[in-house]
């Protein structure tokens, strides 16, 4: 039996990887396909994985999708598209980022823009702050914001009493992201 897989490019940094034709036994599939992606990472270098999801039915892989990065070019920083307050930086860990990220996009996506910086507050005290006018998301701790707006921040102290929601996200008219 010839054993064929494939790899197809379903967007620039992501793969999807499969059995072209009859495939093998259930017990070798994920070393063939482990040997493919190795052998499709020997053939693009600067690239690395940076997640993988099975693609499976009843129990039995049939594939894999794959996530890719780009190695960031020598002497050059990689930049976030977020700016992260360096006490979260340290203290939490980047799937509760991307988790928090993902809440707070979502709201910032359905809010109208208005003339201020949106703040979206989680439960434990974190806030992301959109700054529309500078194109800029910071992740700080609440209690680390000066200047708040005195009515805003009972307007949060407030919702943190008695929440009612995972989130609460206010408008902030005239506060500066740090």
């Amino acid at each position: 039996m010839k054993l064929t897989t494939r790899v197809y490019e379903l967007d620039p940094d992501w793969l999807l990887i499969c059995f072209k034709g009859p495939r093998p036994s259930s017990e070798s599939r994920a070393f063939w396909f482990q040997r493919t992606l190795r052998d499709y990472l020997g053939e693009h270098p600067d690239r690395h994985v940076r997640r993988v999801e099975p693609i499976q039915d009843n129990g039995e892989l049939l594939g894999l999708h794959v996530w890719l990065e780009s190695a960031p070019k020598p002497g050059r920083k990689k930049k976030l598209p977020v700016s992260i307050h360096h006490k979260l930086f340290r203290e939490m860990q980047p799937e509760h980022v991307e988790a928090l990220l993902h809440y707070a996009y979502d709201i910032f996506f359905r809010h109208k823009p208005g003339s201020g910086v949106l703040a979206v507050v989680s439960r434990g005290g974190k806030v992301v702050l959109f700054d529309r006018s500078k194109e800029r998301c910071y992740i700080a701790p609440l209690a680390e914001l000066q200047n708040l707006p005195a009515d805003a921040l009972a307007k949060i102290r407030q919702w943190q009493s008695e929440p009612t929601t995972p989130y609460f996200s206010i408008e902030l008219g005239g506060f500066e992201t740090p």
